[in-house]
């Protein structure tokens, strides 16, 4: 099994089940997307990518239990007994060449921000992420038919979290 430690919310998420997905075919076995570092709300967003029907089993460690290990061996508590660790770079967050040699069993952390970790994945990660099983309220519904009847186009502006960090032009409102 390949264990991948989930962090940041649903972009990221989709990023780290591609790579532990394509390590987990390498090796014929199964992906563990493991929740125990988010917070409630991302919690609640990761599990979306179950709602999508990704091909994962989905585990979070109680948080009494993680308080209690973090404070005595200071990292998540698979990496003091997992003896496979891989932890991706934040320095660089560039495509390692060893990542395609880790065995089954390994435990990863990190984004895993390009699609050099999950090479010729496009087909079945389409297959696997079906975005259209996410429930809708009525006021999404109402504009998800309406937009289906015209041509139409959609802007993402991402802002709030590149505002105040250092080396990204953003403008301002």
């Amino acid at each position: 099994m390949i264990r991948m430690v989930l962090q940041g919310r649903t972009g990221n998420s989709l990023f780290q089940y591609a790579a532990a997905k394509w390590l987990a075919n390498e090796h014929s076995t199964k992906v563990l997307l493991d929740g125990s570092f988010l917070g409630k709300s991302e919690w609640r967003q990761a599990l979306t990518l179950k709602d999508m029907g990704v091909d994962a089993e989905f585990s979070r460690l109680p948080k009494w239990f993680l308080a209690l290990t973090k404070s005595h061996i200071k990292c998540h508590p698979y990496e003091y007994v997992n003896k496979y660790v891989y932890r991706e770079s934040l320095l660089s967050h560039a495509y390692d060449l060893n990542f395609k040699n880790l065995p089954d069993g390994s435990l990863l952390i990190g984004f895993f921000q390009t699609s050099r970790y999950f090479p010729n994945m496009r087909k079945q990660l389409q297959q696997d992420i079906n975005y259209r099983a996410l429930p809708m309220d009525c006021s999404t519904a109402e504009v998800a038919e309406a937009i289906s009847c015209r041509n139409t186009v959609s802007i993402h502006v991402r802002r709030g979290d590149y505002k105040d960090l250092k080396g990204f032009d953003v403008c301002g409102l």
